[in-house]
This record gives C-alpha cells, sequence and structure tokens, in this order.
C-alpha cells in the first residue's frame, strides 16, 4: 500500500524517495507529526504538495506503522481540509481492508473513483474486492484499467482471466507477471502453478527456463 502512495508522492529519484519516507517515519517514531507534514510538503510535487496532500502521506505512513487511529486522523483531516484531495479514500478504503472491513473498504475506493475515475490504486483494489467476490468479469476490467505493475494484483488479473476462459490475455499477463517479478522465486513459482493448473505448460515451461539459475 505506501509503495503505491508512494509512486504518487514525492516525486524524485528513488533513493531520494526512500530516504524521505524514512525520515518522515522517524520523525513519527519520534512523535514530531508537524515535522513529517512539513518534510512531506517541501519534498512533494504534484497533488501531495499541498498541506492536505502532506496528511495523506502522513496517514499512509501511519497505517504502514500499524497505528491506524492516527492514519485515519490524518486522512479525514486531508478530506476535511481538501474533499477532492487525491488518495485520502484510497488510503482509507486500504485501512478498512486491513480491519477485515469490506463494505467500507469498497465504498471508500468508490468514493476515489468519483472523484478521480483514473485512480490506480482505488481501480486496483476495488479489482481485487471484485475477485474476491467472484466477479470476474468486473475484477478483469478493474484491473486491467489500472494499468497496475504490482505482482499481487498482475496473479488476480491472471486467474480472472483464466475464470474468464481468456487464455490469450491470461498467459500475456503471466509473462508481465514475471517480468516485475524479478528475483521473487517464490512469486514466480506461483504463476507458474497457476499456468500448469490451466494447461498451459509450454508457456510455464518458457517463464521457467528464463530465470536465473
Amino acid at each position: 500500500m505506501l509503495e503505491q502512495t508512494s509512486s504518487s508522492g514525492p516525486q524524485v529519484d528513488a533513493d531520494q524517495e526512500n530516504k524521505v519516507w524514512d525520515q518522515a517515519r522517524q520523525l513519527l517514531l519520534q512523535s514530531k507529526e508537524p515535522a513529517a507534514l512539513q518534510l512531506f510538503r517541501e519534498q512533494s510535487k504534484g497533488p501531495f504538495a499541498t498541506p492536505a496532500g502532506s496528511y495523506v502521506l502522513v496517514g499512509s505512513l501511519y497505517s504502514s506503522m500499524n497505528r491506524p487511529n492516527d492514519a485515519e486522523r490524518c486522512l479525514r483531516k486531508a478530506l476535511q481540509m481538501e474533499p477532492t484531495v487525491r488518495g485520502a479514500h484510497t488510503s482509507l478504503g486500504i485501512l478498512a481492508l486491513q480491519q477485515d472491513n469490506l463494505d467500507k473498504a469498497e465504498n471508500e475506493f468508490k468514493a476515489e473513483l468519483a472523484i478521480h475515475p483514473n485512480d490506480q490504486s482505488a481501480l486496483a483494489e476495488l479489482g481485487a474486492i471484485r475477485y474476491q467476490q467472484g466477479r470476474w468479469s468486473d475484477a478483469a476490467a478493474l484491473l486491467s484499467s489500472s494499468k497496475t505493475t504490482d505482482p499481487s494484483f498482475l496473479f488476480i488479473l491472471c486467474d480472472a482471466y483464466f475464470h474468464l476462459g481468456d487464455v490469450k490475455n491470461a498467459n500475456l499477463t503471466a509473462e508481465l507477471f514475471v517480468t516485475y517479478s524479478k528475483n521473487q522465486p517464490e512469486a514466480v513459482q506461483g504463476i507458474i502453478d497457476l499456468l500448469n493448473r490451466n494447461q498451459q505448460q509450454d508457456l510455464a515451461r518458457k517463464l521457467l527456463h528464463q530465470q536465473p539459475s
């Protein structure tokens, strides 16, 4: 979740971005929330370079630190300051998922998409919910629209395509999954097993042979 949020957060090179998030985390551990907010305001660009946007990022960071009350407080504050701030509803939805509240999560993702119809994280997360509900067509449409490169989402997109009998797109998604799962042999083995279960042994062997020994 944090990686998805941060990818739209500080628009700097990866090393600097990680440094900013690590600094903000340390500030929160030291109970220096105002300093963390200021850090994000100074280092962010785009939709998060606002007071409300910094609250979204701090709320997301609190969520990753298993501090749900602080996370929700910051995210609600962001919405109070700017009702259309990007990412707040998505982060609240992810927080609800962490608390096993599927209905609340779905409502939050829908709220995000009502404001930002192309929000990639909200599309992917709502697609994952549709997948859990066995609504394969809806799941595939949402996950595909999200243009996700997250292996966990790509895996369920591949499986959804198989459920729909769309072998071509399932295989293409499997290849994309492997591309974004470098140096993750257990993850790659999972997609290979999925291919074998769906009688795609040729592609499974091809992807297996592409892996470093």
